[in-house]
């Protein structure tokens, strides 16, 4: 799927999330939620040297699982993200 557009997003988030709804023009979409912390943290790691950008790809696969409903993943009490 190419994503070029907003519009692109907001289909596969349909596509892809069956949480996904909308509310006074507020999208709530938990996966597309969690992927897009997930992938932003990532980012963040790699720009303050916490991460090498080759351990991006466990995070990638995990994401992929979890929007599969293969595994869940969620931000802990302490702010760290938990896979299982």
């Amino acid at each position: 799927m190419k994503i070029a557009s907003r519009k692109d997003i907001i289909e596969y988030a349909k596509e892809v999330d069956d949480d996904f709804r909308t509310e006074n023009n507020v999208i709530y979409a938990r996966k597309v939620f969690m992927a897009n912390t997930v992938i932003q943290w990532c980012y963040q790691q790699i720009n303050s040297n916490k991460m090498h950008p080759n351990e991006m790809d466990f995070y990638l696969q995990a994401l992929s699982a979890f929007m599969r409903e293969e595994c869940n993943m969620y931000w802990d009490e302490n702010c760290n993200l938990v896979i299982s």
